[in-house]
């Protein structure tokens, strides 16, 4: 049994039934050089072989009784990898569009908290004899940066000889009883208030760091939500709808060697542009830069074993601008200056304060918009 990070458990608490929160990755490959050739059962075979050393793949959430704390991770007893795997043909003729319209559907749908929260799909009938692999993970179990080091051990054959049968030596544990839970939450709670004080006086030194520099007049990024009222800024639905577009990697380096950026540059300035335009259609270019949130890994400053690593930097994206050059610029500045803030402010401090300020009374924390919570004492339901 491992307490939740307050960070992970932050994006169970804000997942409702129209704000999914799960993650995607999606992959297209060619197995004409796949030894043996491609078949499902030799995918399911290959996963199972690699989930005994994935334990975030066979660990499901419990909540703690009366939202004491943060629920926990426990090692499912009762997994079962068929319920996570699932098999697809894509429409005819096996395109870009065809996958995508796959990737809409399972994106649509939330993951079941009663298991392990997170499903594979394997997307067949794609042109050229490709095949699609369709990720879903809740972000509670591993940040963008940790997930994708998770895909490659899975979806990279091991070189060491066969895999192990689906299931291996791995067992699962019981489901704690509430009195388990209870005095584990009490504990932990203790523990993290104990904590304040010191986080009080860190929280106190970043605030006024942030108060200094904006004061020495550095560039500073935008308040938090303090912009225009876009088109799509609606009520959200359960439904999603993915569609992709490729560009040339090596065109967008050339262009960050250009102009000295970086390829995170180019994209938030490609993003602009697209903004842009679609605004633009819908009633008028804009004339003034949309505040938008960009996630960033912590991983490298501030790690917690397999927890998120993640945070969150607002800046200002240029949909007002009209020069594609000035776009990427301005964006490479408001990013440089959400980096220096949030370096000032502390990477570690947002993660600290969800430890100990974030507690769900709400139902959604005791159910989920795919299942309810299996319990200690009954069987599991959906």
């Amino acid at each position: 049994m491992e307490r939740l990070t307050g960070l992970d458990a932050g994006f169970l608490y804000m997942e409702t039934p129209t704000q999914h929160l799960h993650t995607m990755k999606i992959a297209v490959v060619d197995p004409a050089g796949a030894d043996g050739g491609y078949s499902f059962e030799r995918v399911r075979e290959v996963l199972g072989g690699h989930l005994e050393r994935l334990a975030s793949f066979r660990r499901r959430v419990v909540p703690t009784p009366y939202s004491l704390h943060h629920p926990v991770w426990i090692d499912d007893a009762d997994f079962d990898i068929d319920a996570h795997m699932h098999r697809v043909t894509a429409a005819a003729p096996g395109g870009q569009e065809q996958l995508d319209e796959v990737v809409s559907r399972v994106a649509g749908r939330p993951l079941d908290r009663g298991r392990p929260l997170w499903e594979l799909w394997v997307v067949e009938g794609l042109e050229s004899g490709h095949i699609g692999f369709v990720a879903k993970i809740h972000h509670c179990v591993a940040d963008g940066v940790k997930a994708a080091e998770m895909l490659m051990q899975v979806l990279v054959p091991d070189p060491a000889p066969g895999p192990a049968p689906v299931g291996g030596h791995w067992k699962g544990e019981p489901v704690p009883d509430r009195r388990t839970l209870l005095r584990s939450a009490v504990r932990d709670l203790a523990r993290d208030l104990a904590g304040v004080p010191r986080l009080l006086v860190r929280t106190g030194r970043g605030v006024a760091s942030v108060v200094r520099r904006r004061r020495s007049g550095a560039d500073a990024p935008p308040v938090p939500f303090a912009t225009f009222n876009a088109p799509f800024n609606r009520s959200l639905v359960a439904e999603r709808i993915f569609v992709s577009a490729s560009l040339s990697l090596s065109e967008v380096k050339e262009v960050r060697a250009a102009l000295g950026v970086t390829v995170n540059d180019v994209v938030l300035g490609v993003c602009a542009g697209a903004l842009r335009a679609w605004l633009a259609g819908q009633g008028g270019a804009p004339d003034r830069p949309m505040v938008v949130g960009v996630p960033v890994s912590t991983r490298d400053e501030f790690k917690v074993g397999n927890a998120n690593s993640v945070s969150n930097l607002f800046c200002s994206l240029p949909v007002d601008l009209e020069d594609p050059v000035e776009r990427i610029r301005q964006a490479r500045r408001s990013m440089a200056a959400a980096k220096e803030q949030h370096r000032a402010l502390g990477p570690e401090v947002l993660e600290e304060w969800s430890q100990v300020t974030r507690r769900c009374s709400a139902p959604s924390c005791g159910s989920t918009p795919g299942g309810t919570w299996r319990t200690a004492t009954g069987p599991r339901s959906t």
